[in-house]
């Protein structure tokens, strides 16, 4: 009587059940020999969580950065509007509120711009003033980052007009912080520099650019004032459909336009560019070098665990030759080799992932990283998706090699220990030479990277920054322009500040300016050479840093005066003593060879002469260069004025100390505190804390590659000495009849060592070409350091290479200790 198949509800046979069993049961059989085996298991799965956790961390922040949307309306849309002036040597400008308004009114490509401007001020309500930091917006600005108030409204266009009411709109955080969260906030008046201004509303939470703004205000920008400067930053949402190209083209075309109107605007053009690009676009290549360390690392980390498989299935050949010879196919083998290869890179993967969340979470913590408050680095289905791939890539490269190796197995082999070498040895041995070569190369290459971008830091700290960092203190003080309207009062506060400080115990020296190095500030213009050749109309004229001091600044910094003299008392009183101090790259660009002192400059442009506005200023000393934006950056040519020439409303006083600088700060509170209560002190930081902190996010990205460096190679150290111990291992029958027969050990130590010296100088040779082929990948991450250092290059390979010989020379020398007698019987 035929057996009738087993019926499902539907009607159909159930055909699955056998597969389904069979997977169970080969998940239950790995489980167990890998407890069996916790040694192996637990290395192989500390190799795979190391590349997993690092790759996790590092996909997450080019995933938030680069491939997650900004979590604005329409965020794909949303672009940056600047202007460009090549003539002037700067990418970018800045906007002029003039050509914005053109371009708001005319332009046909977006859906809604804004334009805003940074600022800071002293803020008072009821109590103590606070610096804080606001933004100054048309009225439009906020709808481009999606802001709906969680209470009260946003501007008008009337209060963004000239002489419109003075309002404001708090940021959430310095809501909940300073007003406690009071929904009671609307209507209340706080003052701005001594200016009431009222409060409409609180905005959402994560609205703000790159930092936290404590408010916004109307800019009250004036369109019929041509001649303005460039200092607005612009954003606008293109409409569907509309490419970048063709909204910088609308703007070029309404730029045309003007420059009609009036000349000297045809230096500058229009700029769209996509928001992440414009504000991440230089470090989208550091951070993608960065992701493809890690994936080496993880990489590395397979070849380990694809080696130790190997091993370990080189080991169970008898067990593989009885499955098959009891009818077990290659396919079955395979499906048991490769399930226990997934339970160990899932188990890798889901411990990667555990790490690569705290390592996140540090990295977003640490003090060299300031996090943008619009990016989302939390795990999203791009992360997920990466990491599955991860885990599917990390169990195929690790189940190869042996699958390799067992699909050549025949029913017919015999259990004898000579068959077994014979049909599993020679593709095994080949497959460990394949894996060791490919470990040390891609190690070779990590190595090697990492080196090069040591050198580079450790080239960029030994640059003189042009003046003094040790015991120097600097603080910022800001003098409201309503209470201190006059440029003589502002003058006489900071003389008579600076007169007091001097006389504080443990003061050598004091200084002020406006602009301090590494402040992160810049002041442009530009000015004429007397007596220079005409300026042809498509000549570059790059703009000028110039900054404002008072005596004694030059001396607090010692900042030399390698030609002339520094200021004093007298510069700058009257139009007979106009002075200016010029740095040596102004001196070089304008006078080349020639002595500058005595020499007369201009305020202006082109070929303008001076006149009663526009005097000319003499020459009367040579600074130092100094390094203003930072050790790795190359700045501007400078001047400086004396204050008298240039007066400022904020400025910021430098002190040389003989004592702990900060032990000082009390007492400077203290003073300005007597001389008005109103005046914050902000920006308190030492000269080493501030050169320190430039470079932080330099050994932030030097430290990982440092970091992600050694993993790989204490990875290839273990892999390689693993491997060699097999082998070697494999080969003590061998070892001992070579000595039976009379060979000296040396001799038969160096067969060994020479075997595989071969191998690890084809793995170095293989990452040297390698690191050669990434090093103009590399060269825009170098600073003072070629790519092709060859004592980078030599001093890695040597290190790597003797590294290798130590991994081969332990296993040899414990085969060595073996009698021959005792290697006769090793089976």
């Amino acid at each position: 009587m035929p057996v009738k198949k087993k019926k499902g509800e539907n009607g159909h046979s159930v055909r699955g059940s056998g597969f389904v069993s069979g997977i169970v049961r080969d998940i239950r059989f790995s489980f167990r020999m890998l407890r069996k085996n916790i040694g192996y298991t637990a290395i192989a799965i500390i190799m795979l969580a190391l590349g997993v956790s690092g790759n996790f961390i590092n996909f997450s922040v080019y995933n938030g950065f680069y491939l997650r949307p900004l979590p604005l309306p329409g965020g794909e849309r949303v672009v940056d509007l600047n202007e460009t002036a090549p003539l002037w040597g700067l990418e970018y400008v800045g906007l002029r509120y003039s050509d914005f308004n053109s371009w708001r009114d005319e332009n046909r490509s977006f859906e809604v711009m804004g334009a805003g401007a940074f600022m800071e001020c002293n803020l008072s309500f009821e109590g103590t003033p606070e610096r804080v930091s606001g933004t100054r917006v048309t009225h439009d600005f906020l709808s481009v980052l999606g802001v709906t108030p969680i209470i009260g409204r946003l501007f008008t266009p009337d209060e963004d007009r000239p002489g419109g009411e003075k309002v404001i709109l708090l940021g959430n955080g310095f809501w909940q912080r300073r007003f406690g969260g009071n929904e009671d906030v609307v209507g209340q008046v706080v003052k701005l520099d001594g200016e009431p201004f009222t409060i409409i509303g609180v905005s959402p939470p994560g609205k703000d650019l790159f930092s936290e703004t404590a408010f916004w205000t109307p800019l009250q920008g004036d369109p019929n004032r041509i001649n303005g400067n460039y200092y607005l930053t612009g954003l606008g949402r293109l409409k569907e459909n509309v490419s970048i190209a063709t909204a910088r083209e609308d703007l070029r075309r309404i730029h045309s336009g003007l420059v009609e109107k009036n000349r000297a605007l045809a230096d500058t053009a229009p700029v769209v560019t996509k928001f992440k690009d414009r504000h991440l676009g230089s470090f989208r290549l550091s951070v993608q070098v960065w992701l493809a360390c890690v994936l080496v690392v993880l990489l590395i980390a397979c070849s380990n665990v694809a080696a130790l498989m190997l091993a370990r299935g080189l080991a169970r050949s008898r067990e593989y030759i009885l499955r098959r010879s009891l009818g077990a196919t290659p396919r079955r083998l395979a499906r048991l080799i490769g399930m226990e290869s997934l339970i160990l890179a899932v188990s890798g993967g889901v411990a990667g992932v555990v790490l690569g969340h705290w390592g996140l979470k540090m990295l977003l913590n640490s003090t060299a990283v300031e996090v943008p408050q619009p990016f989302n680095f939390h795990p999203d289905w791009r992360v997920w998706l990466f990491v599955g791939l991860m885990v599917v890539i990390s169990a195929f490269l690790g189940v190869l090699p042996v699958i390799r190796s067992v699909l050549k197995l025949k029913p017919r082999d015999t259990l004898k220990s000579s068959t077994l070498q014979s049909t599993m040895a020679a593709p095994g041995r080949r497959s460990m030479r394949f894996l060791i070569i490919a470990e040390l190369a891609l190690t070779l290459i990590l190595m090697i990277n990492s080196g090069l971008l040591v050198q580079s830091l450790r080239s960029v700290l030994r640059v003189d920054p042009g003046f003094r960092s040790d015991n120097m203190l600097i603080y910022n003080i800001a003098l409201p322009e309503k209470k201190y309207g006059s440029k003589e009062v502002n003058s006489d506060f900071f003389r008579e500040h600076l007169e007091r400080v001097r006389h504080l115990p443990g003061v050598i020296s004091a200084g002020a300016i406006d602009l301090s190095p590494l402040s992160g500030g810049h002041n442009g213009g530009f000015y004429i050479i007397e007596n220079a050749p005409p300026k042809k109309p498509d000549e570059s004229q790059p703009v000028v840093l110039f900054r404002s001091v008072f005596p004694g600044y030059f001396e607090a910094m010692e900042i030399p005066i390698v030609v002339g003299r520094s200021f004093n008392e007298q510069d700058g009183q009257n139009r007979g003593s106009l002075s200016v101090i010029v740095d040596e790259a102004f001196a070089k660009r304008s006078w080349p060879g020639d002595n500058p002192i005595g020499k007369r400059i201009c305020p202006g442009m082109g070929n303008v002469e001076g006149s009663p506005e526009l005097p000319w200023i003499t020459v009367v000393g040579v600074a130092r260069d100094v390094k203003h934006y930072g050790l790795d950056k190359v700045g501007h040519a400078g001047i400086y004025l004396p204050y008298t020439q240039q007066p400022r409303n904020t400025m910021s006083i430098i002190l040389h100390t003989s004592v702990e600088p900060a032990g000082i700060v009390p007492s400077i509170r203290e003073l300005v505190r007597k001389r008005d209560a109103d005046l914050p002190l902000f920006g308190v930081a030492t000269m080493a804390d501030r050169l320190s902190k430039s470079m932080a996010l330099n050994r932030l990205i030097v430290g990982n590659f440092c970091l992600f460096s050694s993993i790989a190679l204490l990875m290839a150290i273990v892999g390689v000495y693993g491997v060699f111990s097999y082998v070697v291992g494999r080969r003590t029958q061998e070892i001992g009849i070579r000595i039976a027969l009379g060979a000296r050990k040396r001799d038969v130590l160096w067969v060994i060592l020479k075997e595989n010296l071969v191998l690890a100088l084809i793995g170095i040779v293989i990452g040297v070409i390698g690191a050669l082929m990434m090093a103009p990948l590399m060269r825009s991450l170098l600073v003072g350091i070629s790519p092709f250092d060859p004592i980078t290059f030599v001093g890695i390979s040597l290190l790597l290479t003797v590294v290798s010989m130590l991994a081969c020379w332990l296993p040899a020398c414990r085969a060595m200790k073996v009698q021959p007698m005792e290697a006769l019987r090793y089976e």
